[in-house]
């Protein structure tokens, strides 16, 4: 009787042993559970906030991409440069441009801040500010340097915009971007506003003739660019003097092509050559068009062009209706 009633103690307390041990195996699962799910909660909230960072990284990528092409005063490349210049207008317009620069009654309007005569059919400003500007309305914006080159679409917003940027403190220079030709495209288009006469540009000549001479036994090589139309690379006679520069700042011919499509640049680059000898290298940038026309925007990065490719003489056969002074 006695070994019954200690087998029915012993039975009854590893009962209560187990439920005990179920007890705490689910307060321990409890436990456990309550751990994972504050892990994975964690986890999903990190991985939350990481993609939100990164979504907000890609959408100012691509607004700035997008929106603001070329708008910041750090220096872009050449390649880059040539395409804004060659896309800042079109051989129609400088044709346009041509037209009533030839009629005096076009440009005639008297601009009311400085009262001066100003032609804005180009539609275009070039500012010289040491401070970023803020830019609106405008079709396109190139910065290089401390200068702002802006189109508008209009003449009239050109003006206005004229203006407003004149009187600002941090603007140092604001002027309209203009027309400008060779000089055979002047004898063609007003032949009696033509600045530069015959004698003028044979003592020029003269005098680029005499600054060679007296420095080509100071040097074993002088560099002469030539800001102009290109050149025929088919002439082999002058292929063995040519540097090229790759840069085609003109409305026409392919990117980074000086081969020239009307002319002027290869007779004034020819008579460099044939009139010197051979430690002389021309240096042919293309600022001009097939039609003999360029713009004070395209001749400035021709002349920073010629800069960067230590050239010791930058000669440039180009002229412009009228008498307006480039600040640029």
């Amino acid at each position: 009787m006695d070994n019954l009633k200690f087998k029915l103690y012993k039975i009854k307390n590893a009962k209560k042993n187990n439920n005990k041990q179920r007890l705490g195996d689910k307060k321990e699962t409890k436990v456990f559970n309550s751990k994972t799910e504050k892990d994975r909660n964690i986890i999903i909230k990190s991985c939350i906030i990481v993609l939100v960072i990164m979504l907000v990284m890609l959408c100012v990528f691509f607004d700035i991409g997008k929106n603001k092409p070329n708008t910041t005063m750090e220096k872009i490349s050449e390649k880059e440069i040539e395409e804004d210049i060659k896309n800042l207008y079109t051989t129609e317009e400088l044709s346009e441009m041509t037209e009533k620069k030839s009629n005096p009654e076009n440009v005639s309007k008297k601009n009311e801040v400085n009262n001066k005569e100003i032609d804005f059919s180009s539609k275009t400003l070039i500012i010289n500010s040491n401070k970023e500007l803020e830019i609106k309305n405008a079709q396109n914006v190139i910065r290089y340097d401390n200068y702002t080159f802006v189109k508008y679409e209009t003449e009239e917003l050109t003006e206005q915009e004229y203006n407003k940027y004149k009187n600002m403190d941090e603007v140092k220079t604001i002027e309209v971007d203009q027309i400008v030709f060779t000089e055979e495209d002047i004898e063609e288009n007003a032949e009696d506003q033509k600045e530069n006469t015959e004698q003028e540009i044979v003592e020029e000549q003269s005098r680029l003739g005499e600054y060679i001479k007296a420095n080509s036994e100071l040097t074993k090589q002088i560099t002469v660019a030539v800001l102009d139309t290109g050149i025929d690379l088919t002439q082999q006679n002058i292929l063995a003097r040519i540097k090229d520069s790759k840069a085609n700042y003109a409305t026409s011919g392919y990117a980074q092509s000086i081969m020239d499509d009307n002319g002027h640049g290869t007779k004034v680059a020819s008579v460099i050559i044939n009139n010197t000898e051979d430690p002389i290298k021309v240096l042919p940038i293309k600022v001009a068009n097939s039609e003999g026309k360029a713009t004070i925007t395209s001749t400035y990065f021709g002349i920073k062009t010629a800069i960067e490719n230590n050239a010791d003489i930058i000669n440039i056969s180009l002229s412009t209706l009228g008498t307006e002074k480039s600040e640029i």
